[in-house]
Protein backbone atom coordinates (compact mmCIF):
# COMPACT_ATOMS: atom_id res chain seq x y z
CA UNK A 1 0.00 0.00 0.00
CA UNK A 2 1.44 3.33 -0.99
CA UNK A 3 1.76 6.22 1.44
CA UNK A 4 -0.80 8.35 -0.42
CA UNK A 5 -3.30 5.49 -0.38
CA UNK A 6 -2.71 5.00 3.35
CA UNK A 7 -3.21 8.72 4.04
CA UNK A 8 -6.43 8.75 1.99
CA UNK A 9 -7.78 5.76 3.93
CA UNK A 10 -6.72 7.25 7.28
CA UNK A 11 -8.60 10.49 6.50
CA UNK A 12 -11.67 8.52 5.48
CA UNK A 13 -11.49 6.43 8.68
CA UNK A 14 -11.10 9.58 10.80
CA UNK A 15 -14.45 10.81 9.50
CA UNK A 16 -16.30 7.59 10.37
CA UNK A 17 -18.28 7.11 13.57
CA UNK A 18 -16.39 4.87 16.05
CA UNK A 19 -18.99 2.10 15.85
CA UNK A 20 -18.71 1.91 12.05
CA UNK A 21 -14.93 2.02 12.20
CA UNK A 22 -14.81 -0.83 14.74
CA UNK A 23 -17.20 -2.92 12.64
CA UNK A 24 -15.01 -2.41 9.55
CA UNK A 25 -11.85 -3.30 11.50
CA UNK A 26 -13.51 -6.41 12.93
CA UNK A 27 -14.63 -7.53 9.45
CA UNK A 28 -11.13 -6.96 8.05
CA UNK A 29 -9.60 -8.99 10.90
CA UNK A 30 -12.10 -11.78 10.24
CA UNK A 31 -11.21 -11.78 6.53
CA UNK A 32 -7.50 -11.92 7.36
CA UNK A 33 -7.96 -14.96 9.60
CA UNK A 34 -9.87 -16.80 6.84
CA UNK A 35 -7.33 -16.01 4.16
CA UNK A 36 -4.83 -18.83 5.04
CA UNK A 37 -7.54 -21.43 4.30
CA UNK A 38 -7.67 -20.17 0.73
CA UNK A 39 -4.16 -21.59 0.38
CA UNK A 40 -4.94 -24.88 2.14
CA UNK A 41 -8.23 -25.90 0.49
CA UNK A 42 -6.92 -26.13 -3.09
CA UNK A 43 -4.22 -28.53 -1.87
CA UNK A 44 -6.68 -30.66 0.09
CA UNK A 45 -9.37 -30.81 -2.57
CA UNK A 46 -7.34 -31.71 -5.64
CA UNK A 47 -8.80 -34.13 -8.19
CA UNK A 48 -6.17 -36.77 -7.41
CA UNK A 49 -6.87 -36.56 -3.67
CA UNK A 50 -10.60 -37.05 -4.15
CA UNK A 51 -10.14 -39.80 -6.74
CA UNK A 52 -7.65 -41.61 -4.52
CA UNK A 53 -9.98 -41.49 -1.54
CA UNK A 54 -12.96 -42.66 -3.57
CA UNK A 55 -11.15 -45.37 -5.52
CA UNK A 56 -12.40 -44.04 -8.87
CA UNK A 57 -10.06 -43.78 -11.83
CA UNK A 58 -11.44 -40.58 -13.32
CA UNK A 59 -13.76 -37.76 -12.34
CA UNK A 60 -16.26 -39.03 -14.93
CA UNK A 61 -16.21 -42.51 -13.40
CA UNK A 62 -16.73 -41.05 -9.93
CA UNK A 63 -19.61 -38.90 -11.21
CA UNK A 64 -21.28 -41.89 -12.89
CA UNK A 65 -20.92 -43.96 -9.73
CA UNK A 66 -22.37 -41.18 -7.55
CA UNK A 67 -25.32 -40.69 -9.90
CA UNK A 68 -26.37 -44.32 -9.46
CA UNK A 69 -25.61 -44.54 -5.73
CA UNK A 70 -28.40 -44.13 -3.16
CA UNK A 71 -28.62 -40.72 -1.55
CA UNK A 72 -27.93 -41.76 2.01
CA UNK A 73 -28.20 -45.38 3.09
CA UNK A 74 -29.09 -48.44 1.10
CA UNK A 75 -32.18 -50.04 2.76
CA UNK A 76 -30.92 -53.53 1.91
CA UNK A 77 -27.87 -52.93 4.15
CA UNK A 78 -29.95 -51.98 7.21
CA UNK A 79 -28.83 -54.98 9.26
CA UNK A 80 -25.16 -54.23 8.54
CA UNK A 81 -25.57 -50.60 9.63
CA UNK A 82 -27.45 -51.63 12.78
CA UNK A 83 -24.79 -54.20 13.72
CA UNK A 84 -22.00 -51.65 13.18
CA UNK A 85 -23.85 -49.09 15.34
CA UNK A 86 -24.44 -51.62 18.12
CA UNK A 87 -20.78 -52.66 18.05
CA UNK A 88 -19.49 -49.11 18.17
CA UNK A 89 -22.06 -47.63 20.60
CA UNK A 90 -23.39 -50.50 22.73
CA UNK A 91 -24.80 -48.23 25.45
CA UNK A 92 -26.73 -45.96 23.09
CA UNK A 93 -29.13 -48.44 21.49
CA UNK A 94 -31.84 -48.04 24.16
CA UNK A 95 -31.59 -44.24 24.03
CA UNK A 96 -31.91 -44.16 20.24
CA UNK A 97 -34.90 -46.49 20.29
CA UNK A 98 -36.57 -44.44 23.04
CA UNK A 99 -36.03 -41.21 21.07
CA UNK A 100 -37.35 -42.79 17.87
CA UNK A 101 -40.46 -44.08 19.65
CA UNK A 102 -41.07 -40.60 21.10
CA UNK A 103 -40.76 -39.09 17.61
CA UNK A 104 -43.31 -41.56 16.28
CA UNK A 105 -45.66 -40.45 19.08
CA UNK A 106 -45.00 -36.82 17.97
CA UNK A 107 -43.21 -35.98 21.22
CA UNK A 108 -40.24 -33.69 20.64
CA UNK A 109 -37.76 -32.10 23.01
CA UNK A 110 -37.41 -28.60 21.58
CA UNK A 111 -34.92 -27.47 24.20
Amino acid sequence: MSLSNFVRRARKAAGMPPRVLLARLREEARAQTRRPWAQVYPRLLRDQTILGASGAGTVDALWDRQMTAPFFLRPDDRDTYAAAFRARYPGEVASVLETADAAIRHEFDLL
